[in-house]
């Protein structure tokens, strides 16, 4: 005799709605699926049945206790241990969930939803190296599924780790041509400066999805990041009009078009960075700001600071702007630093200045944030400005050597912890060719990584690390040299304010504020020497070596 035939599917589906109705009524599981098993119908069938009619209501009512039930009669079932899983996953402990996920996969180690509900729960953890694993061990196992590739590409790519990111999105591609694919390896092409493979690959996924705002949103990061502004911001604007309630786009909207030099549509576009959720300052009150027209304030008013000490030193310009502003009458305060505040103090000396705090002092009649002065009282020539606009001190201090050469204040490393650190920031043993020319001295002003370490690293030099408390102390060593060298930190900002001549360092990717050219509107005692994408710190100080001595012979 030949094998029995399959049960009809109206058969199984008949029974498992029978099975469905005695379980949720109260039944035993176990009886009430083995009496009705039979020669046509195992129990694996008619537990995939039940499972699958189940789910197809969406009802928690029903999922809920069927969920219960099964897993009681059936614990080692991986069909039924998921759909636990799936319907309590909000109400289970972490770690319980993360067992229930494991042994779905450890039951059954070839099914690949399983394989990708564990990696994703290890994601929703923190935990990427965990769901690298994951996937990994399916790839071992011979399941090379398309969405599995995807996802491990996109795990690697979270961890910046773009060479086998791009490689697991090629595989996937390999499976199967999808836009998420496409769009995803193109922005690690990106990453890995391989700008005209992103390209393609970002067109390719603007045609299959021309809807899709996220695409134009990672195009436009690919061409400000190729320094093509004004093409990064048509690319911004089309991604906006696709998803006018996403502030990433809005945030790298404003960034380019300000980079580019239009700043009445940067300025406006700007005033919505704080619901940008990595927005890298806390919100504190943005649901208070109520200032749309300064002329009309009246009682008393706060102007309050944000970001860095460096943004608050760029936007400080534009104080003075806002004393003529407002009217005389109106109680006027400025949040500022307390490393800021004398020299804030000094060079405003009409303005009270309090310091910043992690709350909101109470008592005012109107919030205001210092950087939307711009917009709101129409300064979109930010160069227009007295240089200095901050004034440094004057009174007894430490006063440098007299060393018969040019005297150059260096900078060559931000706070490690900023998230672009690594496009800005060198390391003491890449500045060696500087030291190359004996006809320069150099005053390091160097706080943070490597701060105290020059001296003995390069002799003759000269380490004011321990000179720096604050602000006052920074601009009056700087109001003594003749050229200031920094990365893009508050101290190239302190410098471009205080009109101090030097030169910026910056990584392959300019922050907005240094503009496109060769010198920045709002700072243009500073040129700008930037770094191509592939060049090593250490070579490219060689010709920052060069462009130094060419700012000091003009001295």
């Amino acid at each position: 005799m030949g094998d029995s035939p399959a049960p009809a599917a109206d058969d199984l589906n008949t029974v498992a709605a029978e099975v469905l109705n005695r379980i949720v009524s109260g039944a035993n599981a176990r009886p009430a699926i083995s009496e009705r098993t039979s020669d046509k119908i195992s129990v694996v069938a008619l537990l995939n049945a039940v499972v699958e009619r189940a789910r197809a209501s969406r009802s928690a009512k029903l999922l809920k206790p069927l969920a219960d039930r099964l897993v009681a009669g059936y614990p080692n079932s991986p069909t039924v241990l998921r759909l636990y899983a799936d319907v309590f996953a909000a109400e289970l402990p972490a770690d319980r969930l993360l067992v229930l996920r494991q042994r779905c996969v450890s039951l059954s180690p070839h099914d690949t939803l399983a394989i990708r509900q564990l990696a994703e729960l290890h994601f929703q953890q923190n935990n990427l190296d965990a769901a690298i694993r994951t996937i990994e061990a399916a790839e071992n196992a011979a399941l090379y599924e398309e969405f599995l590739q995807f996802k491990l590409g996109y795990y690697y790519a979270l961890k910046g780790e773009h060479e086998p990111a791009v490689r697991m999105y090629m595989n996937a591609l390999r499976k199967q041509v999808t836009q998420r694919t496409c769009m995803n390896l193109a922005s690690s092409l990106r990453h890995l400066g391989r700008y005209e493979e992103s390209a393609a690959f970002s067109k390719r996924a603007m045609l299959m999805q021309p809807q899709d705002s996220g695409v134009y949103y990672n195009y436009g990061n690919l061409e400000r990041e190729r320094g093509d502004t004004a093409g990064a911001s048509k690319l911004f604007r089309h991604a906006e009009c696709l998803d006018p309630q996403n502030y990433s786009i809005t945030w790298n909207y404003s960034q380019s078009l300000m980079a580019e030099g239009d700043f009445a549509r940067g300025f406006e576009k700007y005033k919505d960075r704080w619901y940008f959720k990595e927005f890298p300052t806390r919100i504190r009150y943005p649901s208070i700001t109520n200032v749309t027209d300064l002329a009309a304030v009246t009682g008393r008013l706060f102007v309050y600071c944000e970001q860095g000490r460096g943004d608050n030193i760029l936007f400080a310009r534009f104080l003075k702007h806002l004393t003529q502003a407002v009217p005389d009458h109106v109680d006027l305060t400025v949040e500022c630093f307390p490393d800021l505040l004398p020299l804030f103090q000094r060079s405003f000396p009409s303005l009270r200045f309090v310091p910043y705090t992690l709350t909101l002092p109470e008592g005012y009649d109107y919030y205001f944030p210092l950087f939307d002065i711009a917009r709101v009282v129409g300064a979109f020539d930010v160069s227009a400005v007295d240089f200095p606009y901050l004034i440094a001190p004057s009174d007894g201090r430490r006063h440098l050597p007299d060393t018969g050469r040019p005297k150059i204040g260096l900078v060559w490393a931000g706070n490690p912890d900023f998230v672009h650190d690594k496009h800005r920031s060198a390391r003491i043993d890449d500045i060696a060719p500087l030291f190359e020319d004996q006809g320069l001295s150099y005053f390091a002003l160097q706080k943070g990584v490597d701060e105290g370490q020059i001296e003995a690293r390069y002799p003759g030099t000269h380490d004011l690390s321990g000179e720096l408390k604050d602000f006052d102390d920074t601009a009056w060593l700087m109001s003594q040299m003749d050229l200031i060298i920094s990365s893009c930190t508050s101290t190239a900002n302190l410098a471009g304010a205080l009109g101090k001549r030097g030169l910026v360092i910056t990584g392959h990717v300019r922050d907005w504020r240094w503009m496109t050219g060769p010198r920045s509107d709002w700072y243009p005692s500073l040129r700008i020497v930037q770094k191509p994408r592939t060049q090593p710190w250490r070579d490219f100080f060689h010709l920052v070596r060069d462009e130094i001595r060419k700012e000091a012979d003009s001295l």
